[in-house]
């Protein structure tokens, strides 16, 4: 599993070494730019392991769904009281976040792809946003809504900021310009507060 995730860092890596006057995104080390740079066959394997890696992530979201099938007609109570289900909720948010930041990469097309290389990125990208959507459906049936603030005005109360970012006539000062993790809601309370960056 390590061997796919090194593998796709590293194509990420030489990729970005076709753009040396472009700026890193914010997060990305610096030490990306010592990457020799990729050829086809590395972004391909590349590709496929993410593939794979996707394969993976819904046998496990199917083994939570399956643990979570008894528990569909519990209460919110009973499920936070329950430690064996307040883990599985747990381990659900986590793979949420997970497909999340694999679905915002999988949108991300690299400049220059051929045909066939952008259509099969594209096939990954849609099934992660069905994956993401049905994850997101387990998650409601634990009495857990997504709290995404993307665009609202900041909130000490429902999110935490952990940077700024530079205000736009789309984002003005004051209102969040990134959503880093979403947020949960559970009832009318924050079950874990939205981690965003403050355009200011």
């Amino acid at each position: 599993m390590s061997g796919s995730h090194d593998a796709i860092l590293a194509a990420v890596r030489q990729w970005l070494d076709t753009h040396p006057g472009e700026p890193l995104p914010a997060g990305l080390d610096p030490a990306a730019e010592a990457t020799p740079l990729p050829d086809l066959l590395t972004l391909a394997q590349a590709v496929v392991a993410c593939r794979h890696d996707l394969q993976l992530q819904g046998k496990v979201l199917k083994r939570v769904e399956e643990k979570l099938d008894g528990a569909a007609g519990r209460t919110v109570a009973v499920v936070s009281s329950d430690p064996g289900q307040a883990a599985v909720r747990t381990d659900l948010i986590d793979v949420f976040d997970r497909l999340r930041r694999c679905h915002a990469a999988a949108r991300q097309v690299p400049p220059g792809a051929s045909t066939p290389m952008r259509a099969h990125l594209e096939g990954i990208e849609q099934a992660m946003a069905m994956t993401l959507a049905r994850t997101q459906e387990a998650l409601g049936r634990l009495g857990l809504r997504v709290f995404d603030p993307l665009g609202d005005v900041f909130d000490g109360a429902r999110m935490m900021a952990l940077a700024t970012a530079q205000a736009s006539a789309e984002v003005p000062a004051g209102c969040v310009a990134e959503v880093v993790r979403v947020g949960f809601l559970e009832g009318g309370a924050m079950a874990r507060l939205a981690e965003v960056r403050v355009a200011r």
